[in-house]
């Protein structure tokens, strides 16, 4: 590339300046007082136990950090913080500071508190000779930190001995001794010694022992007997306590039965339940069995239904694990704002036995209000970038047993670029849903047992929807019966036994019309019925805002006509001359689906994190249908799938579109793609990405004519489409603005030169997008 003499005079002055204000603003100590240091960085280095003590165990313990450097290379928001001046009344100034950093200035007093937490954190993992020393290095105003740890030699555990002052505990607990958490030959740590705590408690506690607490377990451990392995008692003592003579007597722990039990339903008190007495205006009362409900504004929630989620039984021992889950599901009700579940010793009939004594029991529920309103607005970018509107009804408790009534009205358009100009046409999306949801199963094949076990709901379902794309306008009929439930705290499944889809064609687009018309997909944009089966299962490990590993994976999948199908053939129906039936005069849908979205989640220190994903899924028509209906086809491309193409205009296979449209449409039966993104905290609200797609649609239909659309398993790598690119999110907290750039690097459909990264035609290999949210 030539420049001319006006190029080089503007190059060589832009170079300039910049090279004058990264001089002007590179001095990271600034604004560190003369006397002071800035931390330019810790060194760790461990000595000793390389294999369980690692470096990132240490580094959640130090108290001073150096400046957070972008990519690990640059300081850049100490950078940013240095580009003010010291006038802070100077908005500019202000603002720089407010997304900058300011300089991390070593403390020495700091560092030692840094080698304190480090060695009590050596010595909780077993590590009682372990030391820590610190030493420094400067140079001009910097000084780089190296803390050496020296873990020493773990102490083990060796022989354990249990010793009880209660004969009955000691048969309790040692029926549950192949549960003890300390094991000969382990390594000896606190927090495991705790959790041992934790056990007994627990398991005393579920078996009467009310008033049985931790702190009636303690410990003796003998470190001097063995250099390396430590002998622990552990000790289960009894109740202490003190005569009036000043003398210490020894107490049996009593177990517990629940004698009566009161449910107070008031959504005015917030005084403790045990002080409640009858009044005179508690007027309704109702007993079952032995358990009495008392409600003080009519009848608000059903008893039977209070009933059969309290797990509280009288006459049954005392078992903690029934009071967490009265809580669990009284909570799931969604009824109450304020839940507690109290005890009182019942001092007229205290003494049963010896050993054992009676407790009432009086559970507090304080109602919520049932019915609320909401109004929705956010920015959306499914097929575009735009605006969504709902309108949200709930009552939460219709019928007084639970049942979660909802009706939403939502609005959404979104604006879609054209692949050949800048050409931009809307979509719209108008709809209503009704929902009921039961806190219960309205099913007779299934036990009680399972109710009580995974707090299942019976979802209702009905909605309606007008759609307007850019290539047809539809309208789609819902209704849909089926169940949801948690099979454990980590994974939720969602079963549709039934449900009904009309889909109703209004519009095709002519352009649109005329190339679907010789081809399979033509049955897929026509009126049909989708009666449906499904179920999908949602597992997830993550830990609230814990910055720790985890992984996402969603199982679905789903049979449609198979029921439909099987109805018409035995009531004799006929067919029509191609051998489809129809129900209602409406040709149905006949096919099977299935889906897999896996995802893990790795963060990079404080601030950065890297993710994958792997998106697979296949549908197979068969019976009553030659092709899967278009809404349940799959595309590829968009801000939130392949970003190197915008939305369904790749694929599918190597298939290659010779008429040129400005609004693609591309679908396919079955769809791989995979998906890394690196995720960098930048500064202020400003975050960075890196990210690479790899994937594609194909046909898995005979009847599909389009060349090189359908899957082989031969060809398909040679298939797949490659794009890396970058991104910038703006991370409000309530809401993430996307931006990326993708860049095609080998585009499938190109097949005498896929890689067309080769080419240098940036017009050709950029695709911005514009997205909400991250894009998994």
């Amino acid at each position: 590339m030539m420049f001319t003499g006006n190029h080089k005079y503007f190059w060589g002055k832009f170079m300039s300046i910049l090279g004058l204000v990264a001089i002007t603003a590179c001095s990271t100590t600034k604004f560190v007082p003369r006397d002071r240091y800035l931390l330019s960085d810790t060194k760790i280095t461990i000595e000793g136990d390389k294999k369980n003590i690692k470096k990132s165990d240490i580094e959640p313990f130090l108290r001073q950090r150096a400046n957070t450097r972008f990519l690990n290379l640059f300081k850049f928001q100490l950078w940013l913080y240095n580009l003010s001046s010291s006038d802070t009344n100077q908005w500019i100034s202000s603002w720089l500071r407010k997304i900058g950093e300011n300089p991390s200035i070593y403390d020495p007093f700091v560092t030692e508190q840094t080698r304190q937490q480090i060695g009590y954190f050596l010595e909780e993992q077993g590590y009682f000779n372990a030391r820590v020393t610190d030493s420094v290095k400067i140079k001009g105003q910097k000084i780089k930190l190296y803390l050496k740890v020296y873990t020493g030699k773990p102490r083990y555990i060796g022989k354990v001995q249990y010793i009880f002052e209660d004969s009955d505990i000691e048969n309790i607990v040692q029926a549950d001794s192949s549960k003890s958490l300390l094991k000969t030959g382990d390594r000896l740590q606190l927090n495991v010694l705790q959790n041992e705590r934790v056990r007994i408690e627990t398991t005393l506690r579920n078996a009467g022992y009310f008033s049985f607490t931790r702190d009636y377990v303690s410990f003796q451990i003998d470190t001097f007997s063995d250099p390396v392995l430590t002998n622990i008692t552990v000790l289960i003592k009894n109740i202490r306590q003190v005569n009036s003579l000043g003398q210490e007597e020894l107490k049996r722990h009593y177990r517990y039965k629940i004698g009566n039990i009161q449910v107070w339903v008031d959504n005015q008190r917030t005084s403790d339940t045990l002080a409640y007495r009858v009044d005179s205006i508690m007027y309704d009362i109702v007993t079952i069995g032995n358990t009495t409900y008392f409600f003080r504004n009519a009848i608000a929630v059903r008893p039977h239904t209070l009933h059969s989620n309290i797990f509280l039984r009288p006459n049954a021992y005392y078992r903690q694990a029934d009071v967490e889950e009265t809580y669990k599901r009284l909570s799931a009700l969604r009824l109450f704002k304020f839940i507690n579940i109290g005890f009182v010793e019942n001092r007229s009939d205290s003494l049963l036995t010896d050993s054992v004594h009676l407790i009432d029991c009086k559970i507090q529920l304080s109602l919520q209000k049932y019915q609320s309103y909401q109004t929705e607005f956010e920015i959306t970018s499914r097929v575009g970038l735009g605006v969504t509107g709902n309108i949200n009804y709930q009552h939460r408790n219709l019928l007084k047993g639970g049942e979660t009534f909802s009706v939403k009205i939502n609005g959404s358009t979104e604006t879609v670029k054209s692949t050949q100009s800048f050409q931009f046409k809307n979509t719209l999306e108008l709809g209503t849903e009704i929902t009921l949801s039961v806190p219960q199963l309205l099913v007779p094949f299934l036990s009680s047992r399972f109710e009580q076990r995974y707090y299942p709901r019976t979802n209702f379902t009905t909605s309606y929807n007008f759609l307007r794309r850019i290539q047809y306008t539809n309208q789609i009929f819902n209704a849909s019966y089926g169940f949801s439930w948690s099979a454990n705290p980590l994974t939720s499944i969602r079963l549709n036994l039934a449900e009904m889809n009309y889909i109703r064609i209004l519009r095709l687009d002519s352009s649109f019309y005329q190339n679907i018309t010789n081809t399979y997909l033509k049955k897929s944009f026509e009126d049909h019925l989708i009666n449906l089966s499904s179920i999908s299962l949602l597992y997830t490990n993550q830990q609230g805002d814990k910055n720790i590993p985890f992984r996402y994976l969603r199982l679905s999948t789903e049979f449609a006509g198979n029921s439909t199908a099987l109805l018409l053939r035995a009531l004799g129906t006929q067919p029509d001359p191609d051998g489809s039936y129809r129900l209602f005069q409406i040709r149905f849908a006949q096919y099977a689906k299935f889906d897999v979205d896996f995802r893990q989640y790795f963060p990079i220190g404080q601030n950065h994190k890297i993710v994958f994903r792997m998106l697979t899924g296949i549908a197979y028509p068969y019976g009553n249908s030659t092709s899967i209906p278009f809404e349940k086809q799959y595309f590829a491309g968009g801000a939130n799938s392949m970003r190197g193409w915008q939305l369904r205009s790749l694929g599918p296979g190597a298939y290659t579109d010779t008429i040129k449209v400005s609004f693609p449409d591309k679908t396919g039966d079955l769809k791989i793609e995979a998906n890394a993104e690196v995720r960098l905290k930048m500064f202020w609200k400003l975050e960075g990405a890196i990210f690479w797609d790899v994937g594609n649609i194909w046909s898995i239909n005979q009847y599909d004519n389009r060349k090189n659309a359908i899957f082989h398993l031969n060809s398909f790598v040679q298939q797949l489409a490659i794009n890396s690119g970058i991104g910038l999110r703006f991370n409000f907290s309530f809401f993430i603005i996307r931006i990326d750039l993708g860049l095609k690097m080998r585009d499938p459909s190109k097949t005498t030169n896929p890689w067309i990264i080769r080419s240098f035609n940036w017009g050709e290999l950029l695709n911005p997008t514009i997205g909400i949210g991250y894009p998994f």
